[in-house]
């Protein structure tokens, strides 16, 4: 796939995102908001269909008391950082438990129901979200409002030069830099919030998807090197991925960041890492992959993750799912303007996949791995 049709997919892309973000403009300046009411069910307690979207491997088995509600809500802010290597603007979408009553909110094509600005409830642990190349802050929002019921602060920016609305330097040496010290910045901002006191106490996880789990994966403790994505495709051509562009310039990045003391890598590229820097991850890690991933081939990516982790708590296969089948479900008028790799293979679908297997485990892993790793006090 040559890098004028790559373009080409990500301006397709990006006119949709810009449409449905000023479609959502005027729906919200038209449309009053809805009367208070009594609490509605949300998706991810509907009741559970026959399972259809099994995945090869099975989650380990999961204990209910640990994916227990804490509270009826999601609270919702937005807020805005600074990318620490452009300077540009970031967005961030931050998702919390709260007692106040939702309203349905647009933000750009994506419709759900939270409390914005409501009053924080206590905080349980912090969970970061590095979202994929040329997405955005918000393509995990129904797993950040599962976790947020779940009594965690869900903290998901969107990355500069990087996103649905511009494409322009994604893969590059500094965008690379710059999605990694985002984060970190992300935190910070958090941290330092006075609407959220009293975190610094609290674990801290931070969840990658595609191009997101190789920040991820970089603050977990791998040294990273932008240049060797090329170098793999040079001797691997065969990888899907190096139908895309990839960085030629071999730039070290050392950005590990101490406090994340969790990872959960979805549809998880590889390339970007040495095997000795892999090794040096030593926080539990969650991997969940794709069976039908028309982006990354294996075995060079989750296998070859899963082989050379030293603390991999799981290692979960959704079969028939695809590259996209992790990011938040869109409304078809996008979905049938983007290319095949990313829309859900024949017969699949996302959202109950989302609900019923991919939300549990992650919550469950969250609460196996972090707990332990923090002083018991009521919250």
């Amino acid at each position: 796939m040559g890098d004028s049709l790559i373009l080409k997919l990500l301006v397709v892309l990006a006119i949709s995102v810009i449409v449905a973000f000023v479609l959502g403009r005027i729906w919200k300046s038209k449309t009053p908001p809805p009367e208070p009411s009594a609490p509605r069910q949300h998706d991810d307690r509907a009741a559970a269909p026959p399972p259809v979207n099994a995945p090869s491997q099975q989650p380990a088995d999961i204990d209910p008391a640990l994916l227990a509600e804490r509270v009826p809500h999601v609270g919702y802010q937005s807020h805005k950082i600074s990318d620490p290597v452009t300077g540009l603007p970031v967005p961030l979408f931050l998702f919390y438990p709260t007692h106040h009553r939702p309203e349905r909110l647009r933000v750009g094509p994506f419709q759900f129901e939270a409390a914005e600005g409501g009053k924080p409830d206590p905080i349980r642990g912090v969970v970061l979200v590095s979202h994929g190349a040329a997405s955005s802050g918000m393509a995990h929002h129904p797993l950040a409002r599962y976790l947020a019921r779940r009594g965690y602060l869900v903290v998901a920016p969107t990355h500069a030069r990087d996103n649905a609305l511009d494409p322009r330097a994604s893969g590059k040496a500094d965008t690379l830099r710059g999605r990694i010290l985002t984060i970190s910045a992300a935190l910070d901002f958090v941290l330092s919030h006075p609407e959220f006191p009293g975190l610094a106490d609290r674990p801290v996880a931070l969840i990658g998807n595609s191009q997101g789990t190789a920040t991820a994966l970089a603050l977990g403790g791998a040294q990273m090197d932008t240049g060797r994505g090329a170098r793999h495709c040079a001797e691997h051509p065969d990888d899907a991925l190096c139908g895309y562009p990839l960085e030629s310039l071999s730039r070290i990045i050392d950005q590990a960041d101490p406090r994340i003391k969790a990872l959960i890598l979805m549809a998880p590229t590889a390339v970007y890492f040495e095997d000795e820097a892999l090794r040096n991850v030593k926080v539990p890690v969650l991997l969940w992959q794709a069976g039908k991933d028309g982006i990354l081939t294996e075995p060079w990516h989750a296998e070859r993750l899963a082989r050379l982790l030293p603390n991999l708590a799981g290692h979960e296969k959704i079969a028939p799912g695809g590259h996209a089948s992790f990011v938040a479900p869109i409304p078809f008028w996008i979905d049938v303007a983007l290319p095949s790799v990313l829309r859900d293979p024949s017969g699949f679908d996302r959202a109950p996949f989302q609900r019923d297997q991919l939300h549990p485990s992650v919550a469950h892993f969250l609460a196996r791995v972090l707990e332990p790793a923090r002083k018991k006090e009521p919250l």
